[in-house]
């Protein structure tokens, strides 16, 4: 099969994102238009995205990620959106796979299989695989969850959830240093978002780290991944106790 440009925008949200953006745009070159949009890098980033001829830039502070992947999807040519982090690859094969649509049918919201990795390593355990994720979808059909964090594509009532074959290559960590640098950021994000309309107890943090831990070590095979099993499986535990101790002492504070 001959491969043609896909009439497709991918939309990327980047902050100093450096490290991996030239793998990420080089498997994007097939795509008909890619959507940076950045929130105050320092590093090379703007500099990297703007030596693809299909890449535009746009710049916005942060508002949450729902938020900022609706606005970037807004700003597309294109109807057909696809959300690509600053630290994902699509594969050959699911280039492939992007290839045999029939981007006729716009209520079709296709799903990924992304492999995540830690420290450069392929993890098929610990809960993170397999991580089907919506990616694919057309803009008059649906949008972005308004979330700060956990956004998702909304599901609609005449929606037709399609998965792709080939891998979406999610380079998520370098190491421990990340893993609790995300966990914090997370779990901040998760007690803002619910301050004052979850409760939360010391034990209910304690419960849910504990069986977050045991999940992710035990029954999600994580022990075979030695050492570095042990620290995702570690800091999955983390954030869900920390999520919870975060928004006691939140719904504990006087409003302002």
């Amino acid at each position: 099969m001959t491969s043609s440009v896909l009439p497709i925008s991918a939309t990327v949200l980047t902050k100093n994102s450096e490290r991996h953006l030239v793998r990420v745009l080089d498997a994007l070159r097939g795509f008909d238009e890619v959507v940076v949009l950045d929130n105050g890098s320092q590093d090379n980033t703007l500099a990297i995205a703007g030596e693809y001829a299909n890449v535009s830039i746009y710049h916005h502070v942060f508002e949450g990620f729902g938020k900022l992947k609706n606005r970037a999807a807004a700003q597309a040519r294109n109807g057909w959106i696809m959300n690509i982090d600053s630290d994902e690859i699509v594969s050959d094969e699911l280039m492939q796979s992007l290839q045999l649509i029939d981007f006729s049918e716009i209520n079709k919201i296709y799903t990924v299989s992304r492999l995540n990795h830690y420290r450069g390593r392929p993890i098929r355990g610990c809960g993170w695989y397999p991580d089907m994720v919506p990616r694919l979808y057309h803009r008059s059909h649906t949008v972005f969850s308004d979330v700060p964090v956990h956004e998702r594509i909304e599901i609609q009532k005449d929606s037709q959830l399609t998965a792709l074959s080939g891998e979406l290559l999610h380079y998520s960590y370098n190491g421990a240093g990340e893993l609790l640098a995300k966990m914090q950021f997370y779990s901040d994000l998760y007690a803002e978002r619910y301050r004052g309309k979850k409760s939360a107890t010391t034990a209910q943090a304690v419960a849910h780290g504990v069986f977050a831990f045991l999940k992710s070590y035990v029954f999600k095979k994580g022990f075979l991944y030695g050492g570095d099993g042990w620290v995702i499986s570690a800091s999955v535990a983390a954030n869900s106790y920390y999520k919870y101790v975060k928004l006691k002492e939140a719904n504990e504070q006087p409003k302002p």
